[in-house]
């Protein structure tokens, strides 16, 4: 039985990155049309690359399994700062960075307010309106306000714009239909099995979800563009700080604050730090750190088996 849900899972979560990458290369191309430039664009793929995550979330609540969302969430910050960053890092050998501690810490710290809030033992509704808040900082931080579309503009572009809208709409049904049936299947495997939601969240969905993510860093390596793929993941690891407020909005969680929790807090921890270090150390990022950033998620994984 467990052999047919992971092949089930695995096709699923295949149709899901499939449908959420067909999303995001036809508002790419969209967004090519408007001139937004490579900063912009990574915030604007970070959000759009996060709709499996989105939708699980919404799917999670909808079943009452919220340790679900909140695992995938989390679980999908460490593991695109480590597998999908240090693959990234691998690919390209190097990527440049402007240098400054200013520009990486306010994202560090942004990225770790949620597990250090949690240590309260529960995540609300008020704190869902904080991590809102502090998306909508670093989006307008990020210069997204100053790309303005004209109507001419609009006009111009108005059978491409047809076109891409029509195949996004496709996208996105099969990224809903997808993410429920992840999602219902995985309450079935909680009802047979005792795991928590959380840890198959944590483990599990959040390397699912993260397909776009994977497909884009290894598009910006093809094409010789890896700063896109820098600003694209930090845009993605943010953009799970907005899904995060808006489902606790919605459905505010408990937490267990055990062992698997704090091991999270101190994975997260390391990782930032490293890739904080590194950003400021030389103006750049290297294959060195990427082979560290993944020995630090082989920690994680492992050690998240273990405290379970």
């Amino acid at each position: 039985m467990i052999i047919t849900y992971i092949i089930l899972l695995t096709a699923l979560f295949y149709i899901l990155g499939a449908s959420a990458d067909m999303v995001v290369s036809r508002i790419k191309q969209i967004a090519d049309k408007f001139n937004i430039g490579i900063l912009s664009m990574g915030m604007v793929l970070g959000a759009l690359t996060t709709l499996p995550e989105f939708f699980v979330g919404i799917n999670s609540v909808l079943l009452d399994v919220p340790g679900l969302y909140f695992g995938t969430l989390m679980g999908g910050i460490i593991v695109i700062l480590c597998p999908i960053l240090g693959f990234s890092l691998i690919l390209n050998r190097q990527v440049k960075t402007d240098g400054k501690y200013s520009s990486i810490l306010p994202v560090a710290l942004a990225l770790l307010l949620p597990i250090f809030m949690g240590l309260k033992g529960y995540l609300n509704y008020l704190d869902g309106i904080i991590f809102l808040c502090v998306y909508l900082v670093f989006l307008y931080k990020n210069g997204i306000e100053h790309n303005h579309i004209t109507k001419a503009d609009i006009v111009k572009n108005e059978v491409v714009l047809a076109k891409n809208f029509f195949w996004i709409t496709i996208g996105v049904i099969f990224v809903i239909l997808s993410s429920n049936m992840i999602v219902v299947l995985a309450t079935r495997i909680l009802s047979v099995y005792n795991v928590s939601s959380v840890i198959i969240g944590l483990l599990f969905f959040s390397v699912g979800t993260n397909l776009p993510e994977l497909i884009i860093a290894i598009k910006s390596w093809v094409r010789h563009v890896p700063e896109l793929s820098l600003s694209h993941l930090i845009g993605s690891a943010l953009a799970n700080i907005l899904v995060l407020g808006l489902m606790l909005i919605i459905k505010p969680i408990d937490l267990n604050i055990d062992a698997s929790y704090k091991f999270l807090l101190l994975s997260l921890v390391m990782a930032l730090y490293t890739v904080s270090v590194f950003y400021k150390s030389g103006g750049e990022l290297t294959r060195k750190e990427g082979y560290k950033l993944l020995a630090i998620y082989a920690a994680f994984f492992f050690g998240q088996i273990f405290f379970s």
